[in-house]
């Protein structure tokens, strides 16, 4: 309720007195981290989202929350913490996809674009379960998104040339938004929605829009990732949120939504990261973001 209010003062020390019974609780440290950004303290915001990974540094999924909510931090320094996690959640398992995912963006953030061209082809080559859907289509249209940014930017050389070769530069080169969402609590069942300029939600009981949205990867088994794409130029406010379809006995559930613009296939700036954490028997649309799209 504090963070909804967006009470940072209050959150904050509320976020102190947690932690002095509960010094071990990631989604603490994590709110601690929110508090300190909103009131503009960078420092304290890095240094409690890194103890989102280091309380528990062998635990995939804390290392993998910790490297999500590191790259929401405006800092290059930020990026690297997000790049090291995600790098290490992948030492600890390999068969979740979104690590591949996030070790990509992270490394593409951090300016390491050989790493997030191997943490994709990695993950192209990898043989998940059947119950990630069609995850394969998701990263290669990821990397085909990152192969296009480094040859607009003139870059490509960073990256090596088995890459180049592999990857279909054409795939997804018509969508203007991407909206992804994973979670990290398996037995449950997370649902993105997405309601366009024009008030029609896209969502798994209605897949498409008149406005071009279209959901293409509903992932009712696992963690994701489940993706909205806008096939066409239709400006405007898009309000994303997320839902529970069901809810397991893992209690909350904590994933998060990535956003990409994009002209021609190119992404326009960095995208936009926004962890969520869905308590517990919440029964509405859990509202994670909008974007306005020009």
């Amino acid at each position: 309720a504090l963070w909804t209010m967006r009470n940072a003062v209050g959150l904050r020390g509320f976020c102190a007195k947690w932690l002095s019974w509960d010094p071990a609780n990631g989604l603490a440290y994590e709110y601690l981290g929110k508090a300190a950004q909103e009131l503009g303290d960078d420092r304290t915001a890095l240094r409690a989202v890194t103890s989102i990974a280091e309380v528990a540094p062998r635990d995939p999924e804390q290392l993998l929350r910790g490297s999500w909510v590191a790259m929401t931090l405006p800092t290059s320094e930020a990026f690297s913490w997000a790049h090291r996690f995600a790098a290490r959640s992948l030492d600890e398992r390999q068969d979740n996809p979104n690590t591949y995912r996030a070790l990509a963006l992270a490394a593409w953030r951090d300016g390491v674009f050989s790493a997030a061209a191997q943490a994709y082809m990695a993950g192209i080559e990898a043989d998940f379960h059947g119950r990630y859907g069609d995850v394969q289509r998701v990263l290669r249209e990821e990397a085909a998104a990152l192969q296009r940014s480094l040859t607009a930017s003139q870059r490509q050389s960073t990256v090596p040339q088995e890459f180049i070769d592999s990857i279909d530069s054409g795939l997804g080169k018509d969508i203007r938004l991407r909206i992804t969402m994973s979670w990290l609590t398996d037995a449950n069942d997370v649902d993105l929605h997405v309601i366009d300029p024009l008030g029609e939600e896209c969502y798994y009981g209605h897949k498409t829009t008149d406005a071009g949205l279209e959901l293409y990867s509903d992932q009712t088994q696992g963690l994701g990732p489940e993706v909205i794409v806008l096939h066409r130029y239709t400006p405007g406010k898009y309000r994303i949120g997320v839902k529970y379809y069901s809810s397991g006995a893992m209690g909350a559930s904590r994933g998060t939504v990535v956003i990409w613009q994009l002209v021609d296939g190119v992404p326009q700036g960095q995208a936009q990261v926004e962890p969520f954490t869905l308590p517990a028997g919440y029964s509405s649309v859990l509202p994670v973001a909008t974007v306005d799209l020009q």
